[in-house]
């Protein structure tokens, strides 16, 4: 029975990893989290059905392993993200007019209240004294006719310790037709 439940588990784990690599599932938390558990599900079971025909205790060992640094990835690994689990973020709107600053490929229209920007347009947008710990940042874009994909990046500093600034705080291609 024991048996049984550990592969049933492992079947359901691997569907859940599908759903989430085809963007059945989503979770703004844990991006790919469920791709990853059914990754080390899927490897569990072949190494468990190694073991099961060859008796190597390598192969039990490097179960173990597996299990103990899949639980610290999930755990300690991640620890400076768990605060993301406390959901009481404060929805905060970013007047888009008062912080971008312009460049020579993107202008700011002002009667639709957006930024647009041609070619390799990149532009910069800044939030000065925002004070507080962000959860998770949406962005509306819309895409010309031509374009195809977009390089989303944002940059996380504290103005008191500019030498810390993190670049590529958030850095994902934002492709046209996808949600």
């Amino acid at each position: 029975r024991l048996k049984t439940a550990a592969f049933t588990a492992s079947a359901v784990n691997a569907v859940l990893g599908i759903a989430d690599i085809a963007r059945i599932l989503k979770s703004d938390m844990f991006v790919h989290i469920f791709l990853f558990i059914g990754i080390v599900s899927a490897v569990e079971t072949v190494i468990y059905l190694l073991y099961m025909k060859l008796g190597f205790k390598t192969l039990r060992f490097s179960a173990k392993v597996i299990f103990i640094s899949s639980l610290l990835e999930l755990t300690v690994f991640n620890y400076p993200s768990f605060y993301l689990w406390n959901s009481d973020f404060k929805e905060q709107s970013v007047e888009i007019s008062k912080a971008y600053y312009g460049s020579e490929n993107s202008f700011y229209d002002e009667q639709n209240n957006l930024i647009a920007a041609n070619g390799v347009g990149e532009f910069k947008v800044s939030i000065v004294n925002f004070n507080g710990k962000i959860g998770s940042v949406y962005a509306d874009l819309d895409f010309g006719k031509d374009t195809q994909r977009v390089l989303f990046k944002i940059d996380a500093g504290d103005e008191a310790q500019k030498a810390l600034l993190r670049t590529d705080y958030i850095s994902r291609y934002m492709v046209n037709g996808r949600i």
